[in-house]
């Protein structure tokens, strides 16, 4: 007789155990590879969409030389940086985050407490809980269940790959390298008459990296039918202008593949893509309030970027750097003229400023003293 049958847990009704847990998994987690095994991980910032400078990434001393923050700028996981720390074990996450690092280790220990629990929390996961994947490769998995790959999950059995295509709530968090965003104009634009259903053909001559992110899509349309909403947030690594990027070529993809119509549980599409400066808009290029609106099925959203970036001085030493199209707008928050708005609200002043034509610049110099160098 199966021991774990003998609970008196398991007989309790479905309901009671959900309450559960709800108190012991967070709303919500993220899915990561670590050691060629999916790991599972708190999310201690499930709702990251703020300006935030860089700044709150510092940790003690002179910010020009403070290593954890250089490290914390140069994060893949982009504004989930904190979860990184906590899921990683990171230098420097544990003094002001001890209760997120205990409730990880909680869930952990009650994910392995035994089959029968872990198979039912999963259920309740699935069903509950927002996921967040920071990185293509733990993406490519989720949603092509490749049993050939050589991962799996804390169980041999690889349970979680079974309960994917369930997944109500996704959010996928991707700070890739530039390069993989510039790619030429012919490449980018990739076609295809297939439906959600079918598996995508690409040309031979595309780069392999776009192959992957136009199969990507159409994997998780084919695979996570039950999905309700899907969150995208895209940035580069690079402190160059996110205006390089060809941002309608990059989500006519996903535009095309992933819609309300093409998965039947879809209810809302949403991605958040890096402030744009008003003089470097393409309509062509991008998504522009004056022009050509975005697909139907998604919603645009913007946040300013980070303005403080880590450096590498020399081999395995970074200093952090402060260095963005918008410099003169974070200077802007230190005049008294300016003294109560919000850093949204004076970006839309300088986008207006240059909408106009007029120099920003120039009506700076005109209320202080003080020099800004040309952007």
């Amino acid at each position: 007789m199966d021991p774990q049958s003998q609970s008196r847990f398991f007989p309790m009704p479905i309901e009671i155990r959900q309450a559960i847990y709800a108190h012991i998994i967070p709303s919500a987690v993220h899915l990561f590879l670590q050691q060629d095994k999916v790991a599972v991980s708190a999310c201690i910032e499930p709702c990251p969409e703020r300006d935030l400078s860089g700044m709150e990434r510092r940790s003690t001393g002179d910010w020009r030389t403070d290593a954890i923050m250089a490290r914390r700028l140069r994060s893949s996981w982009g504004p989930h940086w904190k979860c990184e720390e906590v899921a990683l074990g990171l230098g420097g996450s544990y003094a002001d985050k001890m209760c997120d690092v205990a409730r990880n280790v909680t869930m952990s220990a009650i994910l392995a407490a035994c089959k029968k629990m872990y198979t039912d929390i999963l259920i309740f996961m699935v069903n509950t809980v927002t996921f967040h994947v920071t990185d293509l490769e733990t993406f490519k998995y989720l949603v092509q269940r490749n049993q050939d790959s050589g991962l799996s999950h804390l169980f041999s059995e690889g349970l979680l790959p079974n309960f994917c295509p369930f997944l109500k709530q996704l959010n996928i968090t991707l700070r890739l390298h530039l390069s993989f965003f510039k790619t030429p104009e012919n490449a980018v634009a990739l076609t295809s008459s297939a439906g959600a259903g079918d598996i995508l053909k690409t040309p031979d001559n595309i780069p392999s990296h776009l192959k992957t992110w136009a199969q990507i899509w159409a994997a998780l349309a084919r695979q996570l039918k039950q999905l309700q909403n899907l969150h995208i947030w895209l940035d580069t690594d690079d402190k160059s202008s996110w205006s390089l990027v060809n941002e309608r070529a990059i989500l006519s993809h996903l535009a095309a593949l992933i819609s309300i119509g093409t998965a039947p549980g879809l209810k809302h599409v949403s991605v958040n893509l890096p402030l744009l400066h008003p003089r470097h808009e393409k309509p062509e290029r991008h998504f522009t309030n004056d022009n050509p609106p975005p697909p139907a099925c998604l919603t645009i959203q913007r946040n300013l970027r980070q303005t403080f970036h880590g450096k590498e001085i020399t081999p395995g030493e970074f200093h952090v750097i402060s260095d963005s199209e918008f410099s003169i707008l974070v200077e802007m928050l230190e005049l008294p003229e300016f003294e109560g708005m919000s850093l949204a609200e004076v970006v839309k002043a300088e986008q207006e400023c240059w909408r106009r034509g007029q120099s920003l610049e120039a009506e700076l110099r005109a209320l202080t003293s003080w020099e800004f160098p040309l952007l």
